[in-house]
């Protein structure tokens, strides 16, 4: 699942919000301080209404968290190398490196975050009974514990990407021996699941409860369409499932094909740039990745300074997950396409380094889009990029 705003990183792992999450939480503050809570509990003043589904709306987006947490330490134990926690309205998606060996693995990954819930639900529920406190604080502890409650049960409905889909597909793989299978049924069955709520949505909304037909009906559209994500992902991962880093990049063969970082933007390229098809460089302080290049930065350069504006100040930054080894599995580059792009040429980079610590070779957008057969050879002729840069 994409993430529309990037969090920061927790463990080494990347947590970022869906736009689901971005915009349903704030609206839910909204909601709870303007209709639910003043209907609970009347007579209180507004500011304490705001307070109190400000800080509800908050302990659920921390439930949300903490499902994404849950189901990552659980991958973890499992010796999985976990790539991002994406946080969206109806809990958290863990991307893993890696597949789970087996079925079992796969349900005890997919069930943490459900008993997350059920443990948020329940400390929630018992703190409103047991600790002093006025009505509304009372009251807004209970429809926390409530939420959390029917987030559990809608998140164990059985269609990918949501945990029930997830155990659905442990069961089939476990049925059938077959992993592929299982995440293919997994994911048919979640788009099914979203066009019945949307269908369920459309009639509520007209002939019974508006708003609650609403939301069942956004429901089941952000529920089809990241199941459709989902199966897109997964054909990727086929077309690319018996492929090596190395079958995928584009070889770094000497000095014209990297961007030292002490050189001038002008010298890079006239010296390098304007003797090849590349659109992107990565960045060496000496034989050390520290970042990478392309020619809409360069170009994005004014003339004037060119001559005295170093490589150095204009590279983009290179995360530590993006240097990769050419033996690693090409599946791993799928990765590539979350990173922000570069200029107009949309180009992501990830330096390819041998034990050495030698750059040996690079990815870019357009060499994953060459390996999924999508785009086609480079063209020939120069490029417009590098007319701006020159």
């Amino acid at each position: 699942m994409r993430q529309h705003l990037i969090l920061g990183r927790a463990g080494g792992v990347r947590v970022g919000l869906h736009c689901s999450a971005a915009v349903v939480v704030p609206l839910l503050a909204v909601t709870l301080s303007g209709l639910v809570l003043p209907h609970a509990v009347a007579g209180r003043h507004e500011a304490l209404y705001w307070l109190a589904g400000t800080a509800m709306a908050a302990l659920f987006f921390a439930s949300l968290l903490a499902h994404g947490v849950a189901q990552a330490l659980a991958a973890r134990r499992a010796g999985l190398r976990v790539r991002s926690i994406t946080v969206w309205f109806l809990g958290a998606i863990v991307e893993c490196d890696d597949d789970a060996p087996d079925p079992r693995t796969e349900l005890a990954i997919s069930v943490a975050g459900p008993l997350a819930g059920l443990a948020a639900a329940a400390a929630f529920l018992a703190a409103s009974w047991f600790v002093p406190a006025p009505r509304l604080t009372a009251a807004a502890l209970t429809w926390t514990a409530a939420a959390n409650a029917v987030l559990v049960a809608v998140n164990l409905l059985p269609g990918a990407p949501l945990d029930g889909g997830r155990v659905l597909r442990a069961a089939l793989w476990w049925r059938w021996h077959d992993r592929a299978r299982a995440e293919r049924a997994a994911i048919r069955a979640g788009r099914l699941l979203g066009l019945a709520l949307i269908v369920a949505g459309l009639a509520c909304l007209l002939v019974w409860a508006p708003a609650a037909g609403l939301w069942l009906a956004v429901t089941g559209w952000v529920l089809a369409s990241a199941a459709y994500a989902e199966e897109v992902a997964r054909a990727r991962r086929a077309r690319l499932g018996a492929l090596r880093v190395r079958d995928v990049m584009t070889r770094v063969t000497g000095a014209a094909d990297v961007a030292p970082a002490h050189l001038t933007v002008h010298d890079f390229v006239s010296s390098v740039a304007a003797k090849t098809d590349r659109t992107a460089f990565p960045v060496l302080a000496g034989p050390t990745p520290v970042g990478y290049v392309t020619l809409d930065l360069l170009a994005a350069v004014p003339s004037a300074r060119r001559t005295r504006t170093r490589i150095a100040e204009v590279r983009r930054a290179l995360p530590a997950d993006r240097v990769v080894h050419p033996a690693e599995r090409a599946t791993r580059l799928l990765n590539l396409r979350s990173l922000p792009r570069a200029g107009k040429t949309r180009d992501g980079l990830v330096a390819v380094v041998a034990e050495a610590g030698k750059v040996v070779g690079m990815v870019t957008t357009a060499d994953i889009d060459r390996a999924l057969g999508r785009t086609p050879d480079r063209p020939s002729g120069p490029s417009p990029a590098l007319e701006r840069a020159r």
